[in-house]
């Protein structure tokens, strides 16, 4: 991957909070930002309740349905 290749993907990271760049003379360090993730975190928890949930209820609907014939 080349330099500006990379350059560009860790300013989108910076941009999405994921990192976090310290410059140092002519070094740039970059430290994991793992907060940042939290609200995904929560956002992916929250869907998969709920979807589960539905999940559940139309396999027992269709599980009766089945049986009801």
């Amino acid at each position: 991957m080349s330099f500006a290749g990379v350059s560009r993907h860790v300013g989108v990271l910076e941009a999405a909070g994921l990192v976090r760049r310290e410059v140092r003379g002519r070094e740039h360090w970059l430290s994991l930002q793992p907060h940042a993730l939290d609200h995904a975190r929560q956002w992916m928890e929250e869907q998969t309740e709920f979807w589960s949930t539905r999940a559940d209820a139309l396999s027992e609907r269709l599980l009766r349905k089945k049986r009801s014939r």
